[in-house]
């Protein structure tokens, strides 16, 4: 079976002179928020509760010129055609919110997973920073995690959901991110659960292409066959769980790395600078869920017959888990110029030193 991540990367580049580190994030994103569809889910060893794969996306570019929100719009075609139901609305209250969980929870037993997907996020986290929205990204960090049972009174209106999933992905720009976000978002905990990933074009193609519909089709179709293998494996794991309870006193398959995928994730790790700066720390809090998060996508892109997440799955996720180590600080560092009393001269004289460099 041929890996949906690799085919998607190669695919979309043909259309758009993107960095090609966009690709790889957004295709990564749609099988992780598919994976998150109860049917096909993948909870992740390491964590109480397990985790999912489910991830904060956020494709970080200079306005008009890196072509982020093409590339987000890519991503959303073929999930449009995958996986409609698992779309959620940009827009809305934290009632609306949670009554979307609700709802996709009263659809399918189990289902409570979608994903929020939009060219532009920015004025979605604008919103974020309103006084009536404060509770939203309460909310937001909570089905991040996924609690068992997640229960709340808002507006008077008394809600349960069990085992939310919220996934995010989509496009930023960077000069707007100074108030976008606020000092809190880099340091409570609201930034640290996003994939950061910023970057430049390298290339420039005369004329953008329109991806034809046969490729979205294809990719989509791709993907699902992925998500079928990988559910009988799983299905077969779990029956071994089962039969190995009395054991191990474990009821629950659980995705984790073998041993010398754990190995290698160390070796990945072992290999990142350390930190020196505090607030670079708190960003980076998250690294080992960020890396086992994205090894175990790749280990299902790659071969979903398997039960393990392999060595090989961890070195193909870490170019995309050392872009964000790397450049994450550095968006960090824009979004705090404003409050450093930064002119926008200052902010355009370093996104022209960018370019140059770039």
């Amino acid at each position: 079976m041929s890996n949906f991540l690799r085919s998607y990367e190669k695919e979309m580049a043909k259309y758009t002179d993107a960095p090609a580190v966009f690709h790889t994030a957004v295709a990564v994103s749609l099988l992780g928020a598919a994976l998150t569809r109860y049917r096909y889910r993948c909870l992740l060893s390491g964590g109480t509760p397990p985790r999912w794969t489910n991830l904060w996306t956020f494709i970080v570019g200079d306005s008009a010129e890196s072509r982020k929100s093409t590339c987000v719009n890519m991503g959303i075609e073929v999930l449009n055609r995958a996986m409609p139901e698992l779309r959620l609305p940009d827009d809305g209250s934290p009632e609306g919110f949670a009554k979307a969980f609700v709802k996709k929870e009263q659809a399918e037993e189990g289902d409570a997973a979608g994903i929020l997907a939009a060219d532009e996020l920015g004025l979605f986290l604008m919103s974020l920073q309103k006084d009536y929205m404060r509770s939203m990204k309460g909310m937001m960090m909570a089905f991040y995690d996924v609690p068992p049972t997640y229960t709340r009174e808002l507006s008077k209106e008394h809600f349960t959901v069990h085992n939310p999933r919220f996934n995010m992905l989509g496009g930023v720009a960077l000069e707007l991110l100074p108030v976008l976000t606020a000092s809190e978002d880099w340091l409570g905990g609201f930034m640290n659960r996003a994939l950061i990933i910023y970057a430049s074009r390298e290339r420039t193609l005369e004329r953008a292409g329109t991806v034809p519909d046969a490729t979205y089709a294809a990719l989509s179709r791709q993907l699902m066959d992925t998500l079928k293998v990988w559910r009988h494996t799983r299905n077969q794991a779990q029956k071994l769980t089962n039969e190995r309870k009395k054991q191990t006193g474990v009821n629950k398959f659980l995705f984790d790395y073998d041993e010398e995928g754990l190995l290698e994730c160390r070796a990945v790790k072992k290999a990142q600078s350390k930190d020196i700066d505090g607030n670079v720390k708190l960003l980076r809090g998250r690294a080992d869920v960020h890396l086992l998060k994205l090894a175990a996508i790749e280990q299902i892109a790659m071969d979903p017959e398997s039960p393990r997440i392999t060595k090989k799955a961890v070195r193909a996720a870490a170019p995309l888990f050392t872009h964000w180590w790397e450049h994450a600080p550095m968006v960090m560092e824009m979004a705090f110029a404003r409050s450093n009393a930064d002119t926008e001269g200052d902010r355009l004289a370093r996104r022209i030193l960018r370019l140059v460099r770039g």
